[in-house]
């Protein structure tokens, strides 16, 4: 489906039809995207079909490193998906520091702990503002995400509450 919360139930009236569109096609938009929760930067990148890989985190890395040229240590939290700890990905890291002397430190946060990692958080927000309404097209969804993830400092307020590292430490 294109941007549309799943109908669990409702009420009609006898002899009405519900009629719900859903997106055909299996096209997919996948976006592999960093949060600096410190300065409120978002870095992504977009693709459309295909499934995100190891190369696709060395293109936002690179991305990250050209942006921030004069950094020389970035630390980076990650899920604990299979691309993000493929060997291509580690040899890269390792030649990126050989030659340009930028470290990327990849911290991986423990398994099903979602709200730990905060891109996660901005994909729940993502879904909120860009998919909870019918797009006809998949290219309507892309730009309705699309309008979201590249104006997030309209949404100032309500991200300053949700991306915050301020976590509470629980006891024994």
């Amino acid at each position: 489906m294109w941007g549309l919360e799943t109908v669990y139930s409702c009420w009609l009236l006898r002899g009405q039809r519900l009629q719900i569109g859903v997106g055909g096609g299996r096209k997919r938009l996948n976006i592999l995207g960093a949060y600096c929760p410190q300065d409120h930067e978002y870095i992504d990148v977009r693709q459309a079909g295909g499934t995100i890989s190891a190369p696709q985190v060395i293109q936002l890395l690179e991305k990250i490193q050209k942006k921030h040229p004069d950094t020389t240590v970035f630390v980076l939290h990650l899920d604990n998906a299979r691309y993000q700890h493929a060997r291509i990905l580690k040899e890269w890291i390792e030649t990126n520091q050989k030659n340009t002397g930028v470290t990327f430190v990849l911290e991986h946060v423990p398994a099903y702990s979602p709200n730990l990692n905060l891109i996660e958080r901005l994909w729940k927000f993502l879904r909120k503002h860009a998919l909870r309404q019918w797009h006809e097209t998949f290219e309507a969804m892309q730009e309705a995400v699309a309008d979201v993830l590249d104006n997030l400092t309209s949404y100032g307020d309500e991200l300053a509450t949700l991306m915050t590292e301020k976590f509470r430490i629980l006891g024994n």
